[in-house]
């Protein structure tokens, strides 16, 4: 058994299953990137979420867009219990709208997308910064907010 923190009233594993490689995102180069989505089909990102389960990873860390939600309800529809923390989309036209989206599909906690976040404290718009914080809280759900560069 893998050691757990609590999130909320929710046991999380210490070690989760993150989802850059799924979604294409190296941060290393395009050739990567091109090799990781050849390499996930829907098939492979549910066998990936299954072996999770088998070797006792009970959460996964993975953005809510259209293309990983689909992904999450064809899991769960075929037994799938993996918990979801869900990464906001900053490529979504509304950001309430994406989250009120990802809540369709259970996720136990939220965190503010690191780019977006890193974008919006370069570019001094803190209001809009605390006003995605604001919706993110009122889902009721435990909420983080990530960097990519926090110097």
């Amino acid at each position: 058994m893998l050691p757990t923190i609590k999130i909320g009233p929710h046991d999380v594993t210490r070690l989760t299953m993150g989802g850059n490689i799924i979604s294409g995102t190296s941060h290393v180069n395009q050739a990567l990137d091109d090799e990781m989505e050849d390499y996930y089909s829907a098939q492979n990102v549910k066998r990936a979420l299954r072996r999770c389960e088998e070797c006792g990873i009970n959460t996964v860390v993975l953005r809510a867009d259209k293309h990983i939600m689909r992904l999450l309800r064809e899991y769960r529809l075929e037994g799938g219990n993996l918990q979801w923390i869900a990464q906001t989309a900053s490529e979504m036209v509304s950001f309430e709208g994406n989250v009120n989206a990802a809540m369709r599909y259970n996720p136990i906690a939220f965190y503010h997308h690191g780019s977006m976040t890193d974008r919006l404290f370069q570019d001094g718009r803190l209001d809009q910064f605390r006003a995605s914080l604001k919706v993110l809280s009122a889902t009721g759900l435990p909420v983080g907010v990530a960097t990519d560069n926090p110097g």
